[in-house]
């Protein structure tokens, strides 16, 4: 498939994953995932081969990485779980970053983030927002 284009939902209906949710959802017709689970997946992985090149380029060494869509829907059909039941994971304040955020629907709260750099924690110049608040425009 290396001369293929990927797309994401055309990729869990190759690798069976619409199968495996026909399946689990009792329907005539395949389900893929509802969201690009692998396109998601697949930039998680490139951006921790991306941070692992780095270390490792500092200590001399070079490293390189393949990727793709089909090769993260073979990961995830490697891993499968059990099904989950209602309510299993809990919110918690925990889970957030204390600070307000002001956003176009007004204040809100964002999921933390799962590392910071150096001690700098993410921050946002602007706060979330309807599409198409702003004139596009190079910076």
């Amino acid at each position: 498939w290396v001369a293929r284009r990927g797309f994401d939902s055309l990729v869990q209906m190759s690798c069976g994953i619409a199968a495996l949710g026909m399946q689990e959802a009792g329907e005539a017709r395949p389900v893929p995932l509802p969201v690009q689970a692998l396109d998601h997946a697949t930039g998680y992985l490139v951006a921790a081969c991306v941070l692992e090149a780095l270390s490792k380029r500092a200590t001399g060494q070079i490293t390189s990485a393949r990727l793709s869509l089909a090769g993260t829907a073979h990961l995830l059909a490697q891993h499968r779980c059990a099904r989950v039941s209602e309510g299993a994971i809990v919110q918690s304040s925990e889970d957030f970053d204390p600070k307000r955020e002001t956003t176009g629907w007004g204040p809100a709260l964002r999921v933390k983030a799962p590392m910071d750099v150096s001690g700098q924690a993410m921050e946002w110049a602007l706060g979330a927002g309807p599409l198409r608040r702003h004139d596009p425009h190079w910076s």
